[in-house]
């Protein structure tokens, strides 16, 4: 009987502060879903993020928010 290796998936969890400032007419450039107003509870998610925009090439799609000030 030959021996199967077992691999595991790992994640990788990177933390990144970033200074997204608005843009008159356009916003942060980017859209959010989840959170309290979500009819489940959980984090806040990135789920769009416009090209171009204040955000973009600092913030993914599926990013995690964390904090806001």
């Amino acid at each position: 009987m030959s021996s199967i290796p077992k691999f595991r998936e790992e994640v990788v969890i990177q933390q990144h502060r970033y200074q997204i400032n608005k843009v008159p007419g356009f916003g942060f450039g980017l859209a959010v879903s989840g959170g309290i107003d979500n009819s489940e509870e959980g984090p806040v998610i990135i789920s769009d993020v416009i090209d171009n925009g204040p955000a973009f090439n600092k913030l993914q799609i599926d990013d995690i928010v964390l904090e806001v000030n």
